[in-house]
């Protein structure tokens, strides 16, 4: 969930940096704040980031709305994970890390591989 809330925070943050008011900014669905993260990633960490942006979303809206789906522990997990992966490329993109660069370490991150139930 947190991780959900620092995600959506940066998508409005660069929302405003668009240029968008404060209020559309505001009103902007959560995906379409994980597109705009997506947008500026140098390098995807994930295969599909399309899908991420809705499985994301999904969970995070499951575990805030009590009228909405609460995603297994499995999702949750492997949820975490993709967005501290979205989190630290996005970083990375910012600080000028090259898109080479991210790829080549990435392979060696053990947060690149799904976790799995035994």
């Amino acid at each position: 969930m947190q991780s959900g809330i620092g995600l959506d925070g940066i998508g409005y943050q660069l929302a405003l940096e668009a240029g968008l008011s404060e209020r559309r900014a505001r009103d902007e669905r959560h995906s379409k704040r994980l597109q705009r993260i997506v947008a500026e990633l140098p390098f995807a960490p994930i295969p599909d980031v399309n899908d991420w942006v809705q499985r994301s979303s999904d969970a995070y809206n499951g575990v805030k709305h009590a009228d909405r789906d609460m995603p297994d522990r499995l999702i949750k997990a492997n949820t975490l994970r993709e967005n501290l992966l979205v989190f630290r490329f996005w970083v990375a993109g910012r600080i000028d890390v090259t898109a080479q660069s991210l790829e080549q370490n990435l392979r060696g991150d053990p947060m690149r591989h799904p976790y799995h139930l035994s």
